[in-house]
């Protein structure tokens, strides 16, 4: 067996053996020996996700919290009480302190959960908080929006308790007075869905304010170390139709590309800055894959985005013509479509411990054989061949092998310097881990005085 395979075939192993013991029990005979306690989302291998997709649903997905970093810690699934395995889950995002979780939550409005003494669910996608103060399996809800007319994604914490910024198809601002002085909302290249812009709000859920315009979504919003918001924006001009990383102040000035506008690669998603007291200060790490057909899976990039704005556009002549990006990972992974034999991560979560580690969300190569499910290590060369050649649609359904195998995203500790991946959580069948984050406390970003731009 080749490396190229041999990395996917361990790892697939690993994720196997963590599987067994169902990673849920304290009874395990494993030693519990993660140093952090992370949150996640399990969701549904039903779900399609895409960079292009604003906000998909499947039932099924639940906010999850590990005791540890370990296979054989104890998990909870803390938002059963609401979802009723009916709702989904997605995007948690850790407070500066570390003692609660603002994540983004959909359930049936005829649920019969309540909070405050009011109906929990309302059929859309809506911001919650959860408050770990009294424990990490026993804390309390706060739903911080309610919308009935749209969905809410993607919420990040602001510095100083001044609130949040979150990505929202409410189009708040755009979509009213609009031409012939109607309002309507803005649908996405492909006219499929609304499109998410980034949105502001207090800690309460008031003040709500647009602060970006997209013909297309803008995803992923994180407040970088300097105060600025970093989000990836969809964007079609010409024949360039991908993601880039941008950057804007939190009232909505100061917009600019921060990175990848013209670099390798088509979709970076999910960027966030590494710990500025490791080795990649200044750098980011994000996820690099096509616009669809991957599950949101991709390479490792670690960006150099304080020297280069490409790859190969330097900040000045003290800095290499060349370098502005990198697969982290020693063993390549695919950026594009079709198989990656080491596999694709996705939702990249850097800790900052100064260990430069990163949580990731990961899954083998699989493919279908004759309907089972199987490694791409097991395939012979021919069989890896017919994959790769094009065919028709009516040959594609009747080949025996296909690229169709769910994925099973899991959840690994991945050390860039020692090129180590430590299963941390695997799924479930029929589920997916994605959205790793650590529990547990990193400097506040510098605070940005906030106008009120756009009003």
């Amino acid at each position: 067996m080749n490396k190229t395979l041999a990395l996917a075939a361990a790892l697939a192993a690993t994720a196997l053996l963590a599987g067994c013991n169902g990673g849920s029990s304290s009874n395990d005979t494993v030693a519990v020996n993660g140093d952090v306690a992370i949150a996640y989302t399990q969701r549904s291998t039903a779900l399609n996700i895409n960079p292009t997709g604003g906000a998909p649903f499947a039932a099924g997905g639940d906010l999850i919290v590990r005791e540890k970093s370990s296979p054989s810690a104890e998990e909870h699934n803390v938002t059963a009480q609401f979802t009723q395995g009916k709702g989904d889950v997605s995007d948690p995002e850790v407070s500066y302190d570390g003692k609660k979780i603002v994540f983004s939550m959909r359930c049936p409005a005829d649920n019969t959960a309540t909070i405050d003494g009011v109906k929990a669910c309302t059929g859309h996608w809506n911001i919650w908080e959860y408050d770990m103060s009294a424990g990490l399996a026993t804390g309390s809800f706060r739903r911080i929006t309610a919308s009935t007319d749209g969905d809410d994604v993607d919420p990040a914490y602001l510095p100083a308790g001044r609130g949040f910024v979150f990505s929202s198809n409410r189009q708040l601002k755009s979509h009213l007075n609009q031409a012939l002085g109607k309002s309507y909302y803005a649908l996405d290249e492909y006219e499929r869905e609304r499109v998410f812009n980034l949105h502001t709000m207090d800690a309460n859920g008031g003040n709500q304010l647009q602060i970006s315009f997209n013909q297309s979504h803008d995803r992923n919003p994180v407040v970088r170390p300097n105060g600025d918001i970093m989000f990836s924006r969809w964007e079609h001009m010409a024949d360039r139709n991908r993601f880039a990383v941008f950057r804007v102040k939190p009232d909505g000035t100061d917009m600019f590309v921060l990175y990848g506008a013209q670099s390798p690669g088509n979709s970076f998603l999910h960027p966030r800055d590494m710990d500025p007291r490791g080795k990649y200060n200044g750098f980011l790490v994000s996820d690099l894959m096509p616009l669809q057909r991957t599950q949101e899976g991709g390479a490792l990039m670690i960006i150099d985005a304080a020297n280069y704005s490409e790859a190969n556009t330097p900040a000045n002549s003290t800095v290499p013509a060349e370098g502005g990006q990198k697969q982290a990972t020693a063993e390549a992974l695919n950026d594009d479509r079709g198989l990656s034999l080491n596999g694709r991560v996705t939702t990249p979560y850097p800790l900052w411990d100064g260990t430069d580690r990163v949580l990731v969300s990961y899954r083998p190569c699989e493919v279908t054989k004759n309907g089972a499910v199987t490694a791409c290590a097991n395939l012979t060369a021919d069989e890896l061949a017919s994959l790769s050649e094009e065919m028709t649609v009516e040959q594609a359904a009747n080949a025996p092998i296909k690229n169709n195998a769910p994925s099973t995203y899991a959840v690994y500790m991945f050390d860039p310097a020692k090129q180590t991946w430590l299963i941390v959580a695997s799924p479930k069948a029929g589920y997916m881990l994605l959205d790793p984050v650590a529990i547990q406390p990193r400097p506040e970003p510098n605070s940005v005085q906030i106008g009120r731009a756009h009003v």
